[in-house]
């Protein structure tokens, strides 16, 4: 029986990622002062961050509703088919309480992983599924492998600023106080679902060697397991000065790690010229 593969755009796939990748993507809505924009559908990163810097005050998003899900479920359920659910981190969302709701009444065939983390750190569980699917695995065995996985996941982020999480309400005001101070670079985990505020550092330089150690920190990587960088700076320019500053991090194996923008549902809380890590520690 086809397992299908469902998430939010909160993963932050390509439209063209979607295509290739077979993945039913549901849409954040992000509201600024001129209107509702649907994330990935009619709002992209580009026009995104341009907005988002010209906006007096920060966009709100919302989260999917549970009827949402339940259509693209039933869609499933007639053709006879399965599907892995994977959504935002139910602390930062309440994306992942609507997909269980819709999914009450599609016990069987649809189950509903929370990836407790958000961008990057939600894509390569996704692609940690998509290889699970590729096994042979059953729809059972896929949501525990990820539910049990995820314990392992990191991911760990440099800011520009801690003013968009606190804005959204996504850090405590102190916590924003403390990473502004003297124009600091913020480091922030993703530790159990919420966001954590890891320190600080003066000057971009400064703030890649400290993510660095961030990532040493929680490894060894297992690489086996898809890993992948993120940014959100339109250009790419930031990501590509902190990989330069990374090679004895990542060394060689760079290669195989996924390069994601991260798009408006998230940026809108992690603001522009932020740098990111996610990936699978060894067991």
């Amino acid at each position: 029986m086809k397992i299908n593969i469902v998430t939010d755009s909160g993963a932050d796939f390509t439209p063209a990622e979607l295509k290739e990748l077979a993945i039913t993507m549901l849409p954040l809505k992000v509201s600024f002062e001129d209107g509702d924009y649907l994330d990935g559908v009619n709002l992209f990163p580009a026009e995104f961050y341009k907005k988002l810097k010209a906006s007096p005050k920060l966009p709100k998003t919302s989260q999917i509703c549970p009827f949402e899900f339940e259509k693209v479920f039933e869609e499933i359920k007639k053709k006879g088919e399965q599907a892995i659910v994977v959504t935002l981190s139910s602390s930062l969302s309440g994306c992942f309480q609507s997909a269980c709701i819709a999914a009450e009444n599609y016990e069987g065939i649809i189950r509903v992983v929370d990836s407790k983390t958000v961008s990057l750190g939600e894509q390569i569980v996704i692609k940690h599924a998509i290889g699970l699917i590729d096994e042979g695995r059953s729809l059972d065995d896929i949501a525990d492998t990820l539910t049990e996985d995820i314990k392992r996941l990191k991911t760990v982020a440099m800011l520009d600023t801690l003013t968009n999480l606190k804005k959204g309400g996504r850090i405590s005001a102190t916590k924003c106080i403390a990473g502004n101070l003297l124009s600091l670079k913020p480091l922030v985990e993703v530790i159990d679902g919420a966001v954590e505020f890891l320190g600080a550092a003066r000057g971009r330089k400064k703030g890649f060697a400290k993510l660095n150690e961030a990532v040493e920190n929680s490894g060894p990587v297992d690489t086996s397991l898809p890993r992948a960088v993120a940014s959100s700076d339109t250009d790419g320019t930031v990501l590509k000065e902190y990989l330069a500053a990374s090679t004895d991090t990542f060394g060689e194996d760079i290669i195989n790690y996924f390069s994601v923008m991260i798009g408006p549902a998230i940026g809108t809380h992690v603001g522009p010229d932020a740098v990111a890590a996610a990936f699978f520690a060894k067991k």
